[in-house]
């Protein structure tokens, strides 16, 4: 039989309550298996020497009725809790149980779509039309646009008046992209007209 066989021989003796079965060529003590005919080292008792995942036979740590026997991560078979981690950072990917980005990545081009972990446009892209919607990712006017009536705005992409213009309310006139004046001066209820 060679060595390997925990001291029970040929013979199959003092396995007590242990089932004796075949080993390759060797008959093995082994606890609680069923399988008689596993060629497959001698399990723990910790360990199951049932069918396990997609082996034919394992002494790997059995799983529990909560737990998955199913290929997991970079590992060849696991027993971790079903649905409960994710495999790879996937989403959408059929070895994942649930969506599980990262915290600075994203599992599809996203924005709204329910297959999207968060909100993870690129630096110069937005998700939807933006502004002031919590989807945008950042200002994200055209080059000739603005999100909001802006100037001072922090959510205007850039001053949204002509090149010569003021970006400051004009007077008490806030919407007045018109030329401002100097810094001293005010504008009259003509909108932007300097005040001789």
């Amino acid at each position: 039989c060679g060595s390997g066989c925990g001291g029970c021989g040929s013979g199959c003796g003092g396995c007590g309550s242990s089932c004796c079965v075949p080993v390759c060529c060797c008959n093995c003590c082994v606890p609680c298996c069923s399988q008689s005919s596993c060629c497959k080292p001698c399990c723990s008792q910790s360990s199951c020497c049932v069918p396990c995942c997609s082996q034919s036979c394992c002494c790997k740590p059995c799983c529990s009725q909560s737990n998955c026997c199913v290929p997991c991560c970079s590992q060849s078979s696991c027993c971790k809790p079903c649905c409960s981690h994710c495999c790879k950072p996937c989403c959408s990917q059929s070895s994942c149980c649930k969506p599980c980005c990262s915290q600075s990545s994203c599992c599809k081009p996203c924005c709204s779509q329910s297959s999207c972990c968060k909100p993870c446009c690129s630096q110069s892209s937005c998700c939807k039309p933006c502004c002031s919607q919590s989807s945008c990712c950042k200002p994200c006017c055209s080059q000739s646009s603005c999100c909001k009536p802006c100037c001072s705005q922090s959510s205007c992409c850039k001053p949204c008046c002509s090149q010569s213009s003021c970006c400051k309310p004009c007077c008490s006139q806030s919407s007045c992209c018109k030329p401002c004046c100097s810094q001293s001066s005010c504008c009259v209820p003509i909108c932007c007209q300097c005040k001789i």
